[in-house]
């Protein structure tokens, strides 16, 4: 009978952690357009075959030679689109920078989730980057970039190619007065001359900022369980 109630809990907790993990991600993702699907509310500009023959995606700034992917032929993990960031450029680098965001609940501690896919292919280099950008300064409804203090939060890719998409996850701690974030992808490891080339595809990028009373369920759901298990 103990064996059975501890079984049951335990099944119970994992069920309930993944029914939390998933109304966070569909509640509070905060990434605007990252799966890449829409296009630019800037139009003609973002129409694929206008000022460029893939168009570009909405929710992200890109430089001089980055642009949508091309629905018909590159890689993506879901829908039709991606990110598609290629660099020929030594003395340069090419990115995309997803637009200022505002992060919720200003003035407590928190943690920011952020998962993506990317796939590279390095042809000079040794590693692209992504810079999770973390600021104090609230972002305006019609304002597309961060401002006040900023905090950078760099990662690398790894190895000259990725053979395909890999996943990405990581956490950040979030301050009291963390307030807004963005996100920049870019063909160059954030050091030195930008000498590197190749091309960066980024797909499926998420945010999100687990709600405290979504933690207290899981802990309550962890302390029931145990309770069964000790009383049989």
């Amino acid at each position: 009978m103990s064996r059975h109630f501890i079984k049951s809990g335990l099944f119970g907790v994992m069920g309930l952690c993944i029914v939390v993990a998933n109304v966070a991600a569909g509640d509070l993702g905060l990434v605007v357009n990252g799966d890449m699907e829409t296009e630019s509310r800037f139009t003609p500009h973002g129409t694929p075959g206008v000022d460029h023959p893939n168009g570009f995606a909405d929710g992200w700034h890109h430089s001089a030679n980055s642009a949508w992917s091309n629905g018909t032929t590159d890689p993506v993990t879901s829908g039709s689109h991606a990110l598609w960031i290629p660099d020929e450029r030594f003395s340069d680098h090419d990115e995309m920078r997803s637009f200022a965001t505002n992060i919720p609940g200003v003035g407590t501690e928190r943690t920011l989730t952020l998962n993506w896919n990317w796939n590279w292919e390095i042809t000079n280099g040794e590693a692209f980057s992504a810079t999770v950008r973390v600021s104090d300064d609230v972002v305006d409804t019609d304002q597309f970039d961060l401002s006040g203090n900023i905090v950078d939060h760099v990662f690398f890719t790894s190895g000259a190619s990725s053979g395909g998409y890999q996943p990405f996850s990581t956490t950040i701690a979030l301050g009291p007065n963390d307030a807004s974030f963005d996100i920049i992808y870019r063909t160059r490891d954030n050091t030195g001359d930008s000498s590197e080339t190749g091309v960066l595809l980024i797909d499926d990028v998420s945010a999100v900022v687990p709600e405290p009373a979504s933690l207290m369920l899981l802990v309550v759901g962890g302390v029931i369980a145990l309770a069964r298990s000790r009383a049989h």
